[in-house]
């Protein structure tokens, strides 16, 4: 036994003397030839070392200094050099036929890959001679005999036949890996990308970590690095509109055929400039899921994407070969946060500022569907169904059923600019404005062949109430319908807060910008409104009115320059509470038998439109006690108004007129109207001239008042 032992001891002796004889004595300038020869065979550039590398056999492994393989000049290509590496092999697995990597890492890796520009290919023209000669030779005499020549395509047809199972079986089974790796390092590499516009992307500070990569065994993955997209022009990482951040990877893998499991696994993104804002960073996303390689079927347990702002949480399963998916999405986040990351600023409810989504979403190549959506937003709620089609001949199809709690916008609106002091100077500044700008727009205004691709639109909305400040609309139902750029308002219906209800209905032509709305609103309480708006109480009564109008929509200008059509406004009760102490200013009116009406049992002004001026006429005001009958005319263009009526009250007829900029009417009273009157007052009160104009501007000013309190302001 022991001379046994002696011979073993001997023997491995004997080979460990061998092994080293056989190191020394490896030609390395041998082995960089064989190597450089086999990557040029298989890739067409040779990889060339700087240095001859070094041959190790326990463990087995090589390692090298500076190393470059292709050519990235100026027109394309891709290179790759290393500063140094080492690789090396477990010794036991590679004895018994497996190859199992101990370790391999790289220093400072650097790829640079270059595009260069397309250029079309170069037009070929066909050679029919010289496709048609083998027919002559295949038919030489004595060649083949017909027989044969018959035989010959069956055997093709029947080769790849013959063994069908096996081949449809590969193309399932999942890929194998070629080694098992323990370990993968690489340290502080750079990729450098040129495309064929000019665009540089650079990605800097590659450090890259793989661990225990093995058949039904847990990988762990560590990478990260910068990245800046510039152009070739100027320094892509300095540049604030070009594109640069960081990005770290990390991830626990486990590869047993075919599934490949992943846990932990994080992907973070911090912006550094460019579109995406750095207050948007760092975006993190993390998931957790396992992917089927046969089919490509993916089991997303959880993924999480997160932002500073906002949350989204979405789980399903997914197919990757066709696209499909079915699962569940949340998201969560500040309203306030992501305004202001828009550039906006919102005011949240007190002590709110909160979003969250929930919904079920189903998605298929030609549609997706959001079922079962549940929306709050600070002290909004909204839920329903969402559907879009995406057909592939024809345009995109929204259909929605949605059904919301009470929402208040004053947080979310800006508060009304006050007009300016200088109404004449601020209207004749925006109509000359508006004068210049309208020619821009019309420009701008979207061809029939753009309309043909707008979406269609099947949405039904109801709301328990929408409110802005005082003024509230209630039980409110909207449904419009249309596609290629032809809408239809189908109905609309609200109920005032404030008393009184709406309905209208109308139509939207996106090809030529065109619009036009029938609306009716009945037994509008105008007491109640005006209080809404945030203006003293100064009428009562009930108001109806009926429009039936066409205009330009494309903006705010075109609407006031092309308004037309039809309508009619009717106030029945109007109750006017100033108009006894009008009385009292007019001189006039002094023992004419008590105070003037304050009550009126109909007004009504129908009225048309054309090219945005309004004509009313007649307006009528009826009571037991005063009448009144005139005429307006109102430029919205010019935002003008010109209007005259006669009111006849305790035996007299007085003319007043209602004229100038719609911020700054001026109400007056007929002068020679006045003058008569003046004439008629005692003698009294006519001692100078300078008592008649007085009393001539106490006139006229006590009859604007009272057109005032008759129209409002």
């Amino acid at each position: 036994m022991k001379r046994m032992i002696i011979w073993i001891l001997g023997g491995i002796a004997v080979l460990a003397v061998a092994a080293v004889i056989l190191i020394s004595r490896v030609d390395t300038d041998f082995v960089v030839r064989q190597i450089a020869d086999a990557t040029a065979k298989a890739t067409g550039q040779p990889l060339q070392f700087d240095t001859p590398p070094g041959i190790s056999f326990f463990p087995p492994g090589v390692h090298f200094g500076q190393a470059h393989w292709g050519n990235a000049d100026e027109a394309q290509g891709v290179s790759i050099a290393v500063k140094g590496g080492m690789a090396q092999l477990e010794l036991s697995p590679l004895l018994a036929g497996n190859v199992v990597v101990r370790e391999i890492r790289l220093d400072s890796p650097v790829v640079e890959i270059r595009e260069g520009k397309s250029v079309a290919p170069p037009e070929t023209t066909p050679e029919p001679p010289k496709a048609e000669t083998p027919k002559p030779n295949a038919s030489k005499p004595g060649s083949s005999k017909p027989g044969a020549a018959k035989n010959a395509p069956s055997k093709a047809e029947t080769a790849p036949a013959d063994q069908p199972a096996p081949a449809a079986k590969t193309a399932l089974e999942p890929p194998a890996l070629p080694i098992e790796l323990k370990r993968l390092v690489l340290r502080q590499g750079s990729i450098t990308y040129t495309g064929a516009a000019g665009q540089i992307l650079r990605i800097n500070d590659v450090n890259l970590s793989v661990e225990n990569l093995r058949i039904g065994q847990e990988a762990t993955v560590q990478c990260d690095f910068s990245f800046a997209l510039g152009n070739s022009q100027s320094d892509a990482a300095k540049e604030a509109n070009n594109l640069s951040g960081t990005l770290a990877f990390t991830s626990r893998l486990r590869y047993a055929p075919p599934q490949l499991l992943f846990r932990q696994t994080a992907l973070t993104v911090t912006p550094l400039t460019g579109a995406l804002p750095k207050e948007a960073g760092p975006l993190q996303l993390t998931c957790e899921g396992t992917l089927r390689l046969t089919d490509l079927h993916l089991q997303l347990t959880r993924a999480i994407l997160g932002t500073p702002q906002a949350r989204m949480t979405i789980s399903g399963e997914a197919s990757l070969s066709v696209p499909t998916f079915n699962g569940s999405l949340e998201i969560e986040g500040s309203p306030q946060k992501m305004a202001a990351l828009a550039g906006h600023t919102i005011k949240p409810a007190p002590g709110k500022d909160e979003l969250r989504f929930r919904t079920m979403l189903r998605y298929v190549p030609n549609a997706m569907n959001l079922s079962q959506m549940q929306l709050q937003t600070d002290d909004i709620s909204l839920r329903g169904g969402l559907r879009f089609e995406f057909p592939a001949d024809a345009p995109l199809g929204i259909t929605a059923d949605i059904q919301a709690g009470a929402i208040n916008l004053t947080p979310y609106l800006s508060a009304a600019e006050t007009p300016p002091a200088s109404g004449k100077a601020h209207d004749a500044k925006a109509t000359s404005s508006e004068a210049e700008t309208a020619p821009a727009k019309k420009a701008a205004k979207p061809d029939p062949a753009a309309a043909q691709k707008m979406p269609a639109l099947d949405i039904r909305a109801k709301v328990a109430s929408i409110s802005k400040g005082g003024l509230q609309a209630k039980d409110i139902f909207l449904a419009i319908k249309g596609e290629k750029g032809r809408y239809a308002l189908t109905s609309l219906a609200a109920t005032l807060g404030s008393g009184g209800s709406i309905k209208a209905t109308g139509s939207v032509n996106m090809a030529n910008e065109t619009c036009a709305i029938k609306a009716n609103a009945a037994d509008v309480d105008l007491g109640p409104l005006l209080v809404a708006l945030g203006k003293k109480r100064t009428v009562d009564g009930l108001a109806m009115l009926e429009t039936d109008l066409t205009m330009n929509c494309g903006g705010a200008a075109e609407v006031r320059q092309s308004l037309a059509g039809r309508g009619q406004v009717e106030i029945r009760q109007l109750h006017v509470p100033a108009m006894a102490e009008l009385g009292k200013s007019l001189p006039m009116l002094a023992g004419k038998g008590g105070p003037l009406p304050d009550t009126f049992d109909l007004t009504r002004a129908p009225f048309t439109a054309k090219d945005g001026e309004i004509n009313a006429a007649p307006i009528t005001v009826a009571s037991p006690s005063l009448n009144a009958a005139g005429k307006a005319r109102i430029s919205l263009p010019r935002q003008h108004i010109d209007a005259a009526m006669d009111i006849k009250t305790l035996g007299l007829t007085i003319p007043v007129t209602a004229k100038g900029p719609l911020s700054d009417i001026s109400y007056g009273v007929d002068p020679k109207f006045a003058l008569d009157m003046a004439k008629k007052l005692p003698g009294a009160l006519l001692d100078t001239g300078k008592q008649a104009g007085g009393v001539t501007k106490d006139a006229t000013k006590g009859a604007g008042g009272l057109l005032r309190g008759i129209l409002g302001r």
